[in-house]
């Protein structure tokens, strides 16, 4: 090969690279995604997966049929809880872990009590939220900078991404998620979900910026599944300890 005709192909494996690149500025640059179907996996922090079915909003969730929210104002939320797998374990320290608890449960306070009363002791109409947290993977930080940057390496990323929504190099989270009534603790929603970061620019070289926005995703996503049953918004502002 010439060398005319090396640098002609190394220029279009550059510019199909960076094609791949501004597609993420296309579609509004998504920090994590979810994961495929085939990859759900169950902890056993739920007491029942048997009526989990393949949702939009998470993996595999249940909601009670015909639910109503409408006579609830308040929430529990229970510290999240952690089901990692040993193998996860081995990878994860224990400091990691605390932090990513600390993320989920802000996450969870910040977005739900602006809704909603976040109370501590059970009272008529109040839910209780229990989460469990059961896969835990951080980015690799300079990997991670480096697939952004380089077009090349990013695009390789991607290829290996394609049928998992798996990136190398981007942080990886999953949990479990149960609401129930605070009192009885009758179900009434139930979910498990995955997702992994794509590394998308906002989370260039941040090792946890992936784990922190999935954290968001899903209280965000929370939150619209119990506005869209009826609970009625604007009960927040007086949390109680």
């Amino acid at each position: 090969m010439t060398c005319s005709a090396r640098k002609t192909s190394a220029l279009a494996f550059l510019l199909a690279a960076m094609a791949i690149a501004q597609g993420a500025f296309a579609t509004g640059c998504q920090t994590t995604t979810k994961v495929s179907q085939s990859r759900t996996r169950y902890s056993g922090f739920l007491d029942d997966y048997t009526d989990l079915k393949p949702a939009t909003d998470w993996l595999r969730a249940y909601v009670e049929p015909d639910l109503d929210l409408a006579a609830y104002h308040s929430v529990i939320i229970d510290v999240p809880e952690v089901w990692l797998t040993d193998k996860t374990k081995e990878h994860v320290n224990h400091d990691n872990i605390e932090m990513a608890i600390g993320f989920y449960q802000a996450a969870l306070k910040s977005k739900l009590g602006e809704n909603w009363t976040v109370v501590t002791e059970p009272q008529p109409g109040t839910l209780r939220v229990r989460t469990a947290l059961t896969d835990l993977s951080p980015a690799h930080g300079g990997r991670s900078a480096v697939t952004n940057i380089i077009p090349a390496i990013k695009l390789i990323d991607k290829l290996q991404a394609l049928g998992s929504g798996r990136y190398l190099s981007a942080g990886e989270i999953g949990m479990e998620i149960e609401v129930a009534d605070g009192t009885s603790g009758e179900r009434f929603i139930a979910a498990v979900d995955e997702r992994a970061g794509t590394d998308a620019l906002p989370n260039v070289g941040s090792t946890w910026g992936d784990v922190k926005d999935a954290m968001d995703f899903w209280s965000a996503r929370l939150t619209t599944q119990l506005l869209k049953h009826g609970m009625p918004a604007g009960s927040a502002g007086s949390k109680k300890n």
